[in-house]
């Protein structure tokens, strides 16, 4: 591989409506990831006052399940990308690639351990595993196959759902006991760091299981759809694919609605209780979901397309340009607030709260993103993650920001 061959994708090669796409899903992330920074998901409705109970609705209606398919989506894309300027280059891809995958396995894990139990990197680290070994697959086989994906996902949700409708209910004592390690595993995330690191230790393991087999088919079948539209390039040339898109937007609006309205109701009534019904609902959900997604992208793509609305979501495109940063930055910000590395208010803020902070947090980063780059190229999880890539230190900083000295 040759120096000239081998470098990092430039600024000037950016798309900058990928970084708008990446901005908005990072936000979608963080509404939902706030839930579980804040407490634990398990359990019945605990959102007794109307306006958290609201709350709840439209976080379960429009952000959970949504944005992580969004995001599956731009990983799947960015590889096709990678794979064109590869091929333009003359360069290998795989062992490049397989790099990268290596370091969202380890950043994923470190973040695992110290910031969130609920870590996506491992997850798209795994599963970019077989993204790369599908990469020449005929689209056909990429569409059907991500069809396969989600609904078989569905189904199994639902079959699973048969299975424990006539299973015995559990008893008292086996809920009482449920009640202490719920109240235990709160006392830990509120202790000493040590205890706070111990008991992400000890989550991981299930929570990774459910990161790969519940939510991994579904994210493996956005990759697939990624990678298909960005071989047709359907970001870049929008106006070529219009007639398609405003057919995926009435299906969406068709299919997603319903199925976002039914989840969301759901939620508010019976909480998270993996018991039979939650496991239908959740069928529903990851049946419909990137119905509702898709009406999310090709809205904004199409609004990205009139010059007034460029200008308002242009500044999104920072904030995905500094995606892994910014994700990052987000599990240190709910890791200080929620455990015992700060203030410890885990399981001790509403979803009304929640939600609010939420907001409050990412409008501080879309300017924080763009001063940022003013100064620097790369954000810092970006910068490492390239230089292992790469296997050389990267630039911070290009020629046209090392005139400006950064004041950190």
């Amino acid at each position: 591989m040759t120096s000239a061959s081998a470098t990092p994708i430039s600024t000037r090669e950016r798309v900058v409506l990928l970084d708008v796409l990446r901005g908005f899903a990072l936000f979608g992330i963080l509404v939902v990831n706030m839930g579980a920074f804040k407490a634990n998901l398990f359990g019945p409705p605990r959102d007794p006052d109307l306006l958290d109970q609201a709350a709840t609705w439209l976080i379960a209606f429009g952000f959970q399940t949504k944005f992580y398919v969004l995001f599956s989506f731009l990983f799947g894309y960015g590889l096709s990308v990678q794979i064109a300027r590869a091929t333009n280059r003359g360069a290998p891809l795989v062992p490049r690639y397989l790099r990268r995958l290596l370091g969202l396995l380890v950043l994923g894990l470190a973040h695992a351990a110290l910031l969130y139990v609920g870590d996506i990197l491992v997850t798209y680290a795994l599963l970019g595993v077989a993204l790369l070994l599908l990469r020449h697959a005929r689209s056909s086989v990429l569409l059907g196959l991500a069809a396969v994906l989600v609904f078989g996902s569905a189904l199994t949700f639902a079959a699973l759902g048969s299975l424990a409708s006539g299973a015995a209910p559990s008893d008292p004592t086996t809920r009482a006991e449920w009640g202490r390690e719920a109240e235990r595993s709160a006392a830990a995330y509120r202790g000493t760091p040590r205890e706070v690191i111990e008991e992400r230790v000890r989550d991981y393991p299930v929570t990774l299981a459910f990161a790969l087999l519940g939510q991994g088919p579904t994210a493996l079948s956005m990759f697939l759809v990624g990678l298909w539209a960005g071989r047709r390039r359907l970001v870049e040339r929008i106006d070529e694919h219009a007639v398609l898109l405003r057919r995926v937007l009435a299906v969406g609006l068709v299919v997603g609605v319903p199925g976002a309205v039914a989840w969301a109701t759901f939620r508010v009534v019976n909480g998270f209780t993996l018991d039979a019904a939650f496991l239908y609902a959740a069928a529903v959900d990851f049946a419909t979901a990137p119905f509702l997604t898709a009406v999310y992208a090709i809205s904004i793509a199409m609004l990205y397309q009139d010059d007034r609305w460029r200008r308002h979501l242009a500044v999104l495109a920072p904030v995905g340009r500094l995606a892994l940063s910014n994700y990052l930055l987000q599990s240190l910000i709910g890791a200080f607030l929620f455990t015992g590395y700060g203030l410890a208010l885990y399981g001790r803020l509403d979803a009304g709260l929640g939600l609010a902070l939420s907001l409050t947090i990412f409008a501080v980063q879309v300017p924080l993103s763009g001063w940022w780059l003013r100064h620097f190229d790369l954000g810092p999880a970006e910068w490492l993650l390239r230089s292992f890539t790469y296997g050389r230190r990267q630039p911070f900083r290009s020629t046209r920001n090392r005139s400006r000295p950064a004041t950190l």
